[in-house]
C-alpha cells in the first residue's frame, strides 16, 4: 500500500475516549456509579413510602435533589458511553481515501477503543513500537479472549512463549498497521479492531505465526481472520439485541394500509403461511450466509411484467428454502427491486392442501380458489416447496395441478416460486413444455468451503446453547473438510450442520464440553465406517504389512499383491488426493488363479470383512437394458427398476466393488465405467450423483486366457507378458483402450504351477481344520504324502485352483464326515488324514 500517516496518541480523539473508558472501568468510576444508583433507588423508596402512607414523607424535597443528581449522572454517563462505543468514526475506508488524497491523518483515530487501550501503554509514539510487545498487549486484552478461546489456546502459554522467544522479524509498526487496515476494510469493520491487528501479527510476527501453524493447533492467518469474523458477528448480534431504535433495523416494505392491499383471502390464508410477516415477527433472528447469486437471479426472474415465475432446483438440504427466505428478507428490509417492494411471499402448505380430498374434482376446485384469491390480492408471490407433490407424470389416480397451474403462470397479478429436486424436475417439469417455458430455472448449488465455515459459525451458538458445550474453530474447519470428503450422499449445508449437531450431541453425556476436531473425527468414523484420521496403531501395521497378509490367502501373483498394496498405502497415507476411487484394478488371467480370491482377501484385510465386498456377476448384464439394473430405470420406462449398483454404493460408500467376468457385460455398461473410474461418480436415472471416491474397484476377466497359458510356458518376463495380453484384448475388440487406461493398474495373473497348487491345497486344508476345530472340536491333520497326492489330483492347468476345492471336498471332507458319524472323531480328538484314506 505504501501510504504515509501519523501514529501518535498525543492529543488524539481516541486517547480521550480511552481515558473515559478507563474511568468507567476503574474502581473509582464504579464507586461513583454505585453512589448515584443508590440515589436513584432512594428516590423510588421515598415515592413508595408516600404511596403506602409511611413515615418517609418528611424527606420530600430531598427526593427531587436525588432525582436531579441521578438524572444528571445518567445523562453524562450515557453521553460519554455513546462516544466511547459509537464515536464519530474514522472508518478504515475513509482513512484510506483521505491518505490517498494527500491529507495527513492519524491512524490511531481509526482504532477501536479496545485496540487503542491495549496499545497506548506502549507510549504515545507507535513509530518505534516493538512488534513482540504489540503482540503481548493484544494477547493481554480481554477483547481477544473470544479469539483465543475459539482456537483452543491458553493466553498464558502464548505470553510465556513470547517471554522466552525474541522475534527477529524487524517489522515496523507502520507495516503492521497497513496490514491491519486492509483486513478491517476486507471484513467491512467500522474500526480497526483487536482481531484485525491480531491477524496482521500472524502474518508479520514469525514466532507467533510458527506457534499457530504447529500441527496440533494448525491455524493460519486466514483461519484467524475467519475467527475474527465469527467474533464480529457474535458481537453484532449481541449489540443489535440492545438497540431499540435504529434506522438499519426498520422494516421499509410499505406504509399505512399496506395490509389492505392484500385483499380478502380466506382460502389462501387457511392453506398457507405468510413468510414475509413471519420474518417481520422473527426480526433479527434470521441470518443468511451464501446464495447471494441465487437470490439475485430469483429477484430478476420475479421482476418480469409477465410470466414472473421461478423454479429452484437442487437436492434436499442444499438451501432452496433458505434462498426464498433470503429473498423475503430483502423485501422485508426494503432492499429489493422497486416492483417487488410490497410483495408478500406466501408459502403454500401442500400437505394441508391435498389432505381430506374426496376426489380430483375437489382438489381442482380448492386450488383454483386459492390461486384466484392470490391473483385478486395483486401483491402475492406463492412459494410451493416440493412442487412435485401436486404434479403428475400421468399415473392414474395421482393428483395433478398442472392444468390449473399453467394458466395462472401467465397472470401478471401473481408470481410463483417452485422448489424441487433434480430428479423431479427432470421427470415432471423439464419434459413438459407448458411448465418449463413458464418457469425460470435456477440451480441451487452447494456453498463454497469458505461460506460453509461462516454458516457453521452462524449456527454454532444455537447448538452450543442447546447442548451446553463450546465449539472450537478447528472443529468447524474439520467438519467442512470431512463432510466434503466422506459424506457424499447429502449436500451442504445440511450435511455439515448435521455433523456439527451430532458431534455436539456426543459430548452431552461427557465430562468434556469442548468440541474439538478429534471428536468430529471420531463421530464421522463411527457414522461412515471410514477411518478419517491418519493411519495409526493396528491399522498402520495392517497397511505396512499388507503384502504379507494378502499372501496368506493368495498363492503366487506377487505383482498383483504388490500393485494393490501400494495403491492402498498411497490413498490411506494421503499421498494423493483425488476424486477417483481409492484404487481401480483390472485383473486379467485364466479361471481359478486367484483373481476373485484377491478381492475377497483385500475386503477382509482392509475393510474388516468379506461382507464389505459388493459383487456383481457381469455375465448377468449382457443386454443393453441391463444398464437400468445398475443405475435405475428412467421416467416413462415400462418397468420401475431401482439401480442395484447406485443403491448398494450409496448405502456402503466404504467398500470393495467386484465386477466378475466384466468382458461379458454389454458395451453400454462398460461405458459407465469410463465416468466411474475417471470422475469418481455416476448419475443415476433419477438424476442423483453416486460417488465411488471411498471404494476400491476390481474388475476380473478371463479374456486372453489361452494367450496367457502360452506365454507362461515361454518363460517371458512379467512386464512383456502383460503388455502382450493387454494388446491382445484391445486388438480383439474385447476392451477399448480408453476403458483399459482408466484403471489404476492392469494386473496380469499367470496360471498356477504344480508347486503353487500344492500351496493352495495347504491353505484349503488349514481353513478346513480351523472350521472343523471351531464347530466340532476335532483336530485335523494331513500327512505330507496325502497332501502331495491331493495336489496331484487337484492340478488342472486349464481350471487353476477350482478343481482343488472339489478334490478337498470329495476326499478330506467326506472322510471326516464319515468318521464323525461313526463316532471315530470326537471332540478334542485328533484325526489324521492319510494317503490310504484317498479313494480312487
Amino acid at each position: 500500500m505504501n501510504i504515509s500517516f501519523k501514529m501518535n496518541f498525543s492529543g488524539s480523539r481516541i486517547a480521550k475516549l480511552v481515558r473515559v473508558n478507563q474511568l468507567f472501568s476503574s474502581i473509582f468510576g464504579k464507586f461513583i456509579s454505585l453512589i448515584f444508583w443508590i440515589f436513584g433507588i432512594g428516590v423510588v423508596i421515598i415515592w413508595f413510602s408516600y404511596l403506602l402512607n409511611m413515615s418517609f414523607s418528611e424527606y420530600f424535597g430531598l427526593d427531587q435533589i436525588l432525582l436531579a443528581l441521578f438524572l444528571i449522572f445518567i445523562s453524562i454517563r450515557s453521553f460519554l458511553r455513546f462516544f466511547v462505543h459509537s464515536p464519530e468514526i474514522l472508518t478504515p475506508k475513509k482513512f484510506k481515501e483521505m491518505v490517498a488524497s494527500g491529507v495527513q491523518v492519524n491512524i490511531v483515530d481509526a482504532f477501536s477503543v479496545s485496540l487503542a487501550r491495549a496499545l497506548i501503554s506502549l507510549g504515545n509514539d507507535l513509530e518505534e513500537a516493538n512488534i513482540s510487545e504489540v503482540l503481548k498487549q493484544i494477547v493481554k486484552s480481554a477483547d481477544s479472549d473470544f479469539i483465543f478461546y475459539r482456537i483452543g489456546q491458553n493466553k498464558e502459554q502464548i505470553l510465556s512463549m513470547l517471554e522466552k522467544e525474541k522475534s527477529p522479524s524487524g517489522v515496523r509498526f507502520a507495516t503492521l498497521a497497513e496490514r491491519a487496515l486492509e483486513i478491517a476494510i476486507l471484513e467491512d469493520h467500522e474500526q480497526i479492531e483487536i482481531g484485525d491487528m491480531l491477524v496482521a501479527l500472524a502474518d508479520a510476527e514469525m514466532i507467533f505465526s510458527s506457534y499457530l501453524s504447529l500441527s496440533e493447533i494448525n491455524i493460519s492467518s486466514a483461519d484467524l481472520a475467519n475467527v475474527v469474523y465469527w467474533k464480529t458477528e457474535v458481537v453484532k448480534k449481541y449489540e443489535e439485541r440492545h438497540i431499540s431504535f435504529d434506522p438499519k433495523h426498520l422494516h421499509l416494505t410499505g406504509g399505512i394500509g399496506k395490509d389492505w392491499a392484500f385483499g380478502y383471502t380466506p382460502d389462501l390464508d387457511h392453506f398457507s403461511v405468510d413468510i414475509t410477516t413471519s420474518l417481520e415477527r422473527q426480526g433479527l433472528g434470521f441470518e443468511l450466509v451464501g446464495h447471494d447469486k441465487e437470490i439475485g437471479l430469483l429477484e430478476q426472474a420475479l421482476n418480469r411484467s409477465v410470466g414472473a415465475n421461478a423454479i429452484l432446483v437442487g437436492e434436499p438440504g442444499v438451501g432452496k428454502r433458505t434462498t426464498v427466505l433470503g429473498f423475503a428478507k430483502k423485501i422485508d428490509e426494503g432492499k429489493s427491486l422497486p416492483n417487488l417492494a410490497h410483495k408478500h411471499v406466501i408459502e403454500l402448505n401442500v400437505d394441508l392442501l391435498i389432505s381430506g380430498l374426496s376426489g380430483p374434482g375437489e382438489f381442482t376446485e380448492r386450488i383454483t380458489r386459492v390461486f384466484t384469491q392470490a391473483a385478486n390480492a395483486g401483491n402475492v408471490v406463492i412459494f410451493i416447496d416440493g412442487i412435485e407433490k401436486i404434479l403428475s407424470s400421468g399415473e392414474t389416480g395421482k393428483i395433478d395441478a398442472t392444468s390449473v397451474l399453467v394458466p395462472f403462470l401467465s397472470y401478471p397479478e401473481i408470481s410463483f416460486i417452485g422448489a424441487t429436486d433434480i430428479s423431479s424436475f427432470s421427470n415432471l417439469i423439464a419434459g413438459n413444455t407448458a411448465l418449463s417455458q413458464r418457469f425460470e430455472k435456477i440451480d441451487i448449488t452447494e456453498p463454497t468451503d469458505e461460506e460453509m465455515v461462516r454458516i457453521l459459525e452462524d449456527v454454532a451458538p444455537g447448538i452450543e446453547a442447546h447442548f451446553s458445550i463450546a465449539v472450537t474453530y478447528q472443529a468447524i474447519k474439520e467438519i467442512v473438510k470431512l463432510a466434503k470428503k466422506y459424506i457424499l450422499d447429502q449436500p451442504n449445508p445440511e450435511k455439515s450442520i448435521s455433523i456439527l449437531e451430532s458431534s455436539a450431541n456426543t459430548l452431552s453425556n461427557s465430562r468434556d464440553k469442548i468440541l474439538l476436531a478429534k471428536v468430529v473425527d471420531e463421530y464421522v468414523t463411527q457414522k461412515t465406517n471410514i477411518p478419517v484420521t491418519e493411519a495409526s496403531g493396528k491399522e498402520k501395521e495392517v497397511l505396512v504389512n499388507l503384502e504379507t497378509q494378502l499372501r496368506n490367502r493368495i498363492v503366487g501373483q506377487q505383482k498383483a499383491v504388490k500393485a494393490v498394496s501400494g495403491a492402498l498405502r498411497r490413498a490411506r497415507a494421503g499421498v494423493t488426493e483425488s476424486k477417483k476411487p481409492i484404487g481401480s484394478f483390472l485383473f486379467l488371467g485364466p479361471t481359478g488363479v486367484g483373481k476373485t480370491e484377491t478381492a475377497k482377501a483385500l475386503a477382509e484385510v482392509y475393510f474388516g470383512s468379506e461382507s464389505s465386498m459388493i459383487r456383481f456377476d457381469m455375465s448377468e448384464y449382457q443386454n443393453k437394458e441391463d444398464v437400468y439394473r445398475l443405475i435405475g430405470s428412467p421416467a416413462g420406462y415400462s418397468q420401475k427398476i431401482e439401480g442395484e449398483l447406485v443403491a448398494k454404493v450409496r448405502n456402503n460408500p466404504f467398500s470393495l466393488i467386484l465386477f466378475d467376468e466384466i468382458e461379458k457385460a454389454s458395451p453400454d455398461i462398460l461405458n459407465l465405467f469410463l465416468q466411474i473410474l475417471d470422475e469418481g461418480f455416476i448419475t443415476s436415472s433419477a438424476g442423483r450423483k453416486v460417488y465411488f471416491k471411498n471404494t476400491i474397484i476390481i474388475a476380473t476377466s478371463n479374456a486372453g486366457a489361452n494367450l496367457i497359458r502360452k506365454l507362461t510356458g515361454q518363460n517371458i518376463d512379467y512386464d512383456s507378458a502383460r503388455k502382450q495380453v493387454v494388446d491382445f484384448v484391445q486388438n480383439q475388440g474385447i476392451f477399448r483402450p480408453e476403458f483399459i487406461n482408466r484403471f489404476t493398474e492392469v494386473v496380469y495373473y499367470s496360471p498356477l504351477s504344480k508347486l503353487e497348487i500344492k500351496e493352495v491345497a495347504k491353505m484349503m486344508i488349514r481353513k478346513l481344520a480351523k472350521e472343523i476345530g471351531e464347530t466340532k472340536g476335532v483336530i485335523l491333520k494331513v500327512e505330507v504324502t496325502a497332501l502331495e497326492k491331493l495336489a496331484e489330483l487337484g492340478y488342472d492347468p486349464e481350471m487353476g485352483a477350482r478343481p482343488m476345492a472339489r478334490v478337498i471336498a470329495e476326499q478330506v471332507e467326506n472322510s471326516l464326515a464319515e468318521k464323525i458319524l461313526r463316532g471315530q472323531a470326537k471332540k478334542d480328538s485328533e484325526v489324521v488324514f492319510r494317503l490310504s484314506d484317498i479313494k480312487a
